[in-house]
């Protein structure tokens, strides 16, 4: 040691040779995992709080976060914020329908049709413009609008509706992706389906999530039964076996059982039916999102 005599206080000077030429990653720092350098790695920060290699990835990987480690993955849509962030890192094709006269009217590279039920007319209000779906005043009649052109669980759909039940009694809706027509009843467990249902038959009130896998129907009660406008977001992640949701914007929740099948082929519900001799209607200002090509 050699000492340096600064007044009354003393430095001490290291010469014990630590400041030699050595590897990043090795025993000379105590906060690192010792680590032999390898092309195209990077250093980041372990569970066990040092600093350590990450190996390079295979081709076309990207770096992708669990929220407490990195690590290399495809990106999927958990690779971005979903509340805020609806661009991809995949080939997307935008899908939706707006008000387009006293129909609907689609956009973007969908590559679907649609059909429609009942009678629909254009609204227009401070709160924009909409389509307003009304039934016959016939028992068990229907109105709306069904995507007839398949999606499925492996093609990530992301879509959002914004919708309006005006009836409040004696009717049924049914918003989502379903295999099969399911307006005929609330219990569609033979049906693959994830989607929002608004009943008012005995024991089945309130928006209610639903979903199935073909053999057992789930479902979760988001809110009781009103007369106001509220959005309902669907989002299928195929890469971690589940589908999400959001009510009027809230969090994503995942839901990983009692799903479709990654391919099977479903149809976009957006209906209303009367469960009385008398007509029901529902608004819709629209639904639009994005799916892989």
């Amino acid at each position: 040691m050699g000492n340096i005599g600064v007044g009354r206080a003393q430095l001490v000077k290291d010469k014990s040779g630590s400041g030699a030429n050595h590897a990043l990653l090795s025993t000379t720092h105590t906060d690192t995992t010792v680590q032999t350098v390898s092309r195209g790695s990077l250093v980041y920060g372990d569970s066990a709080a040092t600093w350590t290699e990450l190996v390079i990835g295979a081709a076309n990987k990207l770096i992708i976060s669990d929220g407490t480690d990195l690590s290399w993955g495809l990106a999927n849509n958990n690779s971005v914020d979903n509340t805020n962030v609806m661009v991809l890192f995949r080939k997307k094709r935008q899908i939706g329908l707006v008000p387009a006269g006293n129909n609907w009217g689609a956009f973007g590279a969908y590559g679907f049709g649609f059909a429609t039920e009942g009678t629909l007319s254009t609204q227009t209000t401070v709160d924009g413009v909409y389509i307003r779906a009304t039934t016959a005043a016939v028992l068990n009649s229907d109105s709306g609008t069904l995507v007839t052109s398949g999606h499925r669980r492996d093609l990530n759909p992301d879509v959002e509706f914004k919708f309006q039940v005006n009836t409040s009694a004696t009717r049924r809706v049914m918003i989502g992706f379903f295999a099969s027509d399911p307006m005929g009843s609330d219990t569609n467990a033979t049906v693959q389906h994830f989607g929002l249902r608004v009943s008012t038959s005995a024991g089945n009130t309130g928006f209610v999530l639903t979903h199935s896998d073909g053999t057992t129907q789930a479902e979760t009660v988001l809110a009781a039964t009103d007369t106001a406008s509220h959005t309902i977001r669907i989002v299928a992640v195929n890469a971690s076996t589940k589908w999400q949701y959001s009510w009027d914007g809230g969090a994503l929740t995942d839901i990983s059982t009692n799903i479709p099948a990654a391919t099977t082929t479903l149809g976009i519900f957006d209906e209303i039916r009367t469960l009385a001799g008398s007509a029901a209607n529902f608004d819709t200002w629209y639904w639009n999102g994005i799916a892989d090509k």
